[in-house]
């Protein structure tokens, strides 16, 4: 254990940690990686809080990665070139961080023209179909749906002439396909694309194990929205049982599956059993994560759910908590914020009495120029 704190505190845990969140591997990535990370070591060690920046991103705003690989990009356009095979890869690193989704879609669509003509790369090397899957979740999140089905169908054809129909790769985007698909309104539709891949995937690597146990997750998400929620609860429990069981209660992916769950007790009315699950969640965010992005997302839930209690001055102080995180990390244009300030205007005409902080002017105000 001392071992372990030593580690943690010591200046290489950033560069840690970054290495797997990039999936860099520098003995297979050469030089380049190598010296864009010491760039970055180096640029951390003149950065006041280097080391708990990065291992507890609460501490500053939503922007610190996007900053520093903003600076590697930087420097890998001045000492190799827009064109190098290093800074494209930059590039689509920044697309995939999903701060700022309009700087997202232009990094990704560069760096997926870069790849496409790049001699050791091409339009359907995996890297390419990587990043253009990414580009597909941007539009997703961007509520862009015909040009996320046109970009996941591009990959999906490209894996399946590659891989083979059956192949997890493939079958990844075919879930993403569900996906927009269910965004669409067609959930039954999505369900029953779900529970193909599930057991297709079921046949080759059993149901015990993250990759299904995400595809069982999705399936509970869209038998939600079709207000399956007897089906809905079922799956988000198993999920939740295995991420308990395998993972531990106090795993990211644990929480998320309980925060799942109590979605769907909240939309089915179930709103005490919903706020229980919401505050313990919200616990053991801070805990394990800080106060990141996620966090002001689950507050939200908790929020709309003392909303619906009746509970409103209550919950104009938890959605304010919320909107003050989410227009740090997110941003004031980010659909996210956005929800919080329509949860906010809802309430404040429900209760037009209710301004605790003097700023229910600034929220429709907002709302409206939105």
């Amino acid at each position: 254990m001392k071992a372990i704190k030593t580690f943690f505190a010591s200046q290489t845990a950033p560069i840690f940690w970054l290495r797997i969140f990039l999936s860099i591997k520098t003995e297979s990535t050469g030089e380049a990686v190598t010296h864009d990370l010491l760039l970055l070591e180096s640029h951390l060690k003149k950065t006041s809080a280097a080391t708990s920046t990065i291992l507890n991103p609460s501490i500053v705003d939503g922007s610190c990665f996007q900053s520093l690989f903003h600076l590697l990009l930087k420097r890998s356009i001045e000492e190799r070139g827009p064109s190098d095979l290093q800074t494209i890869q930059w590039y689509a690193i920044l697309g995939k961080l999903n701060v700022d989704y309009g700087e997202c879609e232009g990094h990704l669509r560069h760096a997926i023209e870069e790849f496409s003509n790049h001699p050791q790369r091409g339009p359907e090397h995996p890297e390419t179909i990587d990043t253009m899957v990414a580009l597909g979740r941007t539009y997703w999140n961007m509520k862009r749906l015909d040009q996320a089905t046109e970009v996941f169908q591009r990959c999906y054809n490209v894996r399946t002439d590659s891989l083979g129909s059956h192949d997890p790769e493939t079958l990844e985007v075919r879930s993403w396909l569900a996906t927009v698909q269910r965004g669409k309104g067609s959930a039954t539709e999505a369900c029953s694309e779900y529970e193909e891949i599930i057991r297709i995937l079921q046949s080759q690597i059993g149901r015990h194990n993250r990759v299904v146990m995400r595809e069982i997750k999705m399936l509970g998400v869209a038998r939600r929205h079709e207000r399956s929620f007897d089906k809905a609860e079922a799956a988000f429990v198993e999920c939740l049982r295995w991420c308990e069981q395998v993972l531990g209660t106090m795993h990211p992916d644990t929480v998320q599956a309980a925060k799942n769950l109590a979605m769907v007790y909240q939309v089915d009315g179930r709103l005490e059993d919903a706020e229980s699950i919401h505050r313990d969640v919200i616990s053991k965010q801070l805990e394990v994560t800080g106060e990141d992005a996620e966090y002001f997302i689950s507050l939200q839930n908790l929020g709309e759910t003392l909303r619906e209690l009746g509970r409103l001055e209550e919950a104009e102080e938890v959605l304010l908590r919320a909107l003050k995180g989410k227009d740090q990390w997110h941003g004031p244009k980010h659909p996210h914020t956005k929800l919080t300030l329509e949860s906010l205007t809802i309430l404040y005409k429900d209760r037009p009495d209710l301004d605790s902080l003097c700023i229910k002017s600034q929220v429709f105000d907002r709302l409206a120029r939105w």
